[in-house]
């Protein structure tokens, strides 16, 4: 395979008020400077387009934030084409925080080792990513243990409480009908449902639960592969479509997993 020489990446050029729109994003080429001590450059095939991204362009918040002119933040999938870590060698498949571009010329500090064993490597941004299918495993074993309920938020959430089961779990690990103004937030008004019906309400982000991402991962991919789990998935096609690929998703246009495919 022949080295590329330069990287298409989707870069923030306006902060959103309200809806990420496209003319907040460009997306430009640059040319690839060698490497330095400890860093890897990575052939990206697929980026995950996650509503926590909407979250990073504000200039702040919870999550990290992209900088005017940075590079997108967000997961991905590829394998190494070059290094300058003795961990990581050509032809790996890895994942990690390579962002919305076609080359990532990250430290090795960002990526993990993926098994490219059990199917396409975009399984790793779904039923086997972090924000996706490890989030739902937590969620299930080890915040909610729940009977069977519904998922749910924003308006819909005040209905499911003011229509709690006695002893209720209430889980939040999200907010995405809040993302797009996130200085006004609307909380749940019925929340008096929780004293009234000896319920609970947690939130909870997968990384507080560091010892649980390792079964959560060796759990999930033993589904995958005897076939109990299939992830749906959404692909747009290009570094190009990024642009429109979050207000893609805010207005429901994807049904599975939604992915850009690099290649």
């Amino acid at each position: 395979m022949t080295s590329p020489t330069a990287n298409r990446r989707c870069v923030l050029v306006r902060r959103p008020v309200g809806q990420a729109t496209p003319d907040c994003f460009r997306v430009e080429e640059v040319g690839l400077e060698p490497l330095q001590p400890g860093e890897v450059r990575v052939a990206v095939e697929y980026v995950s387009v996650d509503a926590g991204t909407r979250t990073m362009l504000r200039g702040e918040g919870f999550h990290m934030q992209v900088e005017m002119g940075g590079v997108i933040l967000s997961r991905g999938v590829g394998r190494v084409i070059e290094s300058a870590d003795d961990a990581f060698q050509n032809g790996q498949a890895v994942a990690g925080r390579l962002g919305a571009q076609t080359v990532a010329t990250v430290p090795g500090s960002y990526l993990m080792v993926i098994d490219d064993s059990l199917g396409p490597l975009s399984l790793h941004l779904g039923v086997l990513g972090p924000s996706t299918g490890v989030t739902a495993w937590i969620g299930i074993r080890e915040v909610a243990k729940p009977k069977p309920g519904d998922n749910v938020g924003g308006d819909i959430l005040d209905a499911v409480l003011d229509n709690l089961a006695l002893h209720a779990n209430v889980v939040i690990c999200g907010a995405v009908s809040q993302y797009d103004d996130m200085d006004d937030i609307t909380g749940p008004s019925m929340y008096l449902r929780l004293a009234e019906r000896q319920s609970k309400m947690e939130g909870f982000a997968y990384f507080h639960f560091p010892d649980s991402i390792p079964k959560a991962q060796a759990e999930l991919a033993s589904w995958v592969e005897d076939g109990s789990i299939v992830g749906s998935e959404h692909v747009l096609e290009g570094i190009d479509a990024f642009p429109d690929a979050l207000q893609f998703m805010f207005e429901g246009g994807n049904i599975g997993k939604l992915l850009v495919s690099t290649t």
